[in-house]
């Protein structure tokens, strides 16, 4: 069974990184204030504002920023108006109205504000993995605003595109009573309206986005972790019609448990989990699996197996949430990371994928412009499970105590920023007795991995 493993002295990555292993996200130090103020979850009308503050750039003060919209990609978004430290602007949108581009005239000082006005209509999405969709009874708000990202298209393979962490968010819901709100973050007030309607405002800081599910019909379920956390479970009735009360309930303590026991085992291996709550919600029939957020998890609860679902979505609060990455591009350290401990975490990391007939079809480290969408079986297999294969063979080949040291010294160096292949590869090298570099090169293309400093070296 996974064991503590002695603390990591943090030993950051040597530079300089190769080209290729720059990380094009702004570090910019900013703030999100968002209100909507109205919501339909019965039809997907929203109406929102958004003010971005940018307090300071840390690095290099870029020319322009750009916005990610991911509602865009489905025709979900409306843009209404825009500013820029006061003034009216025109932000030019790129990649299909996908991305918004800023640009910041040089003498603008920080701080400064940006600001959009826009709606939602938000509709039913085919594939059912929208992250901003209608589903059932469900309104589903992940990815729904302006947010600061880098220029890239829209994948219909991998997940949206990486972003920092932000200072915080401040989130204001004005909607029906009886609507539940399954969230990122802290609720810090609920406040009556005059209309009759309910202004919930929520807070989050050290996340790096701010994610919802609104339903009318949500029950709510919590439990706590050993560690302390607090694990609410967001369930429809529509979803539980075909079990017995008793069976439902006891579905409903399962996925709590096995939510619990993920936390646990996760902050023992790698780092501790830095919020106070783990909130997982019902997504909607349409939904095929899950989908992470900050502190948030959609899940279809009729996904079969359950529990590996749990322990997968779990995991992303790690690799994604807390330690970010350039998703698109490095799907394998997130997505594959996740797949390891989805089969490591319920098995004492005795479970592997098997590799499919004919071998994976493309390098794990393919981005997603090389991942075509239709088969889905072909890029899942290159990335979740030869991704989770390759974190089975550096475990293997390092040995158990250096490989969790070395993962722990990820998370020192890494929570709450952005980590590239380099800083994997050369974290788990420093850490390890044995040359790592033919094993990295099976599975890899980068043309640095000689330059990696190997034992003794």
């Amino acid at each position: 069974a996974p064991t503590n493993t002695p603390e990591p002295t943090a030993t950051p990555t040597p530079d300089p990184r190769p080209p290729d292993q720059q990380v094009q996200v702004p570090d910019v130090a900013s703030y999100y204030h968002l209100e909507i103020s109205s919501v339909n979850v019965d039809t997907g009308e929203v109406r929102a504002s958004e003010v971005v503050e940018i307090r300071e750039f840390r690095g290099e003060r870029p020319d322009l920023l750009y916005f990610q919209v991911l509602p865009a990609a489905y025709g979900f978004f409306t843009l209404d108006a825009a500013w820029l430290a006061g003034v009216e602007v025109a932000p030019e949108a790129i990649n299909g109205g996908y991305t918004l581009v800023m640009p910041l005239p040089a003498d603008l000082a920080t701080p400064f504000e940006i600001g959009f006005d826009f709606r939602l209509s938000v509709g039913y999405e085919g594939s059912g993995w929208g992250g901003t969709a209608r589903d059932g009874e469900v309104l589903r708000l992940g990815y729904w605003f302006p947010v600061i990202s880098d220029d890239h298209g829209f994948s219909e393979t991998m997940d949206p595109s990486y972003t920092r962490v932000a200072d915080g968010f401040d989130v204001r819901v004005n909607h029906d009573p009886d609507v539940v709100i399954a969230h990122t973050g802290t609720v810090v007030a609920r406040e009556p309206l005059d209309d009759g309607r309910v202004r919930t405002v929520m807070q989050a800081s050290g996340v790096r986005d701010f994610a919802m599910t609104l339903a009318r019909g949500y029950q709510v379920d919590t439990g706590v972790s050993a560690n302390g956390v607090t694990i609410e479970l967001y369930s429809l009735a529509s979803s539980e019609a075909r079990l017995s009360d008793a069976d439902a309930a006891a579905r409903r303590g399962s996925i709590i448990a096995w939510a619990a026991n993920a936390v646990e085992q996760l902050s023992s291996l790698v780092g501790p989990y830095p919020y106070d709550t783990l909130r997982l919600a019902d997504a909607g029939p349409s939904m095929p699996g899950g989908v992470e957020f900050p502190q948030l998890i959609y899940i279809n609860p009729n996904y079969a197996p359950l529990d590996r679902l749990i322990y997968h979505e779990t995991a992303h609060m790690w690799f994604y949430g807390i330690i970010g990455n350039r998703t698109l591009l490095d799907g394998w350290i997130d997505e594959g990371g996740a797949e390891f401990f989805e089969r490591g975490l319920p098995t004492g990391f005795t479970e592997r994928p098997a590799v499919p007939s004919g071998g994976y079809l493309y390098w794990l480290d393919s981005s997603y412009l090389e991942l075509p969408p239709v088969p889905r079986s072909a890029w899942y297999y290159a990335i979740y499970e030869q991704g989770a294969n390759f974190y089975y063979d550096v475990l293997e080949t390092m040995g158990w105590d250096p490989f969790w040291a070395a993962m722990q010294d990820i998370y020192a160096n890494h929570a709450f920023g952005i980590v590239t292949p380099w800083d994997m590869l050369t974290t788990w090298q420093r850490y390890s007795s044995v040359d790592l570099r033919p094993l990295y090169q099976e599975y890899f293309r980068y043309v640095w991995i000689d330059a990696i400093s190997g034992p003794g070296e």
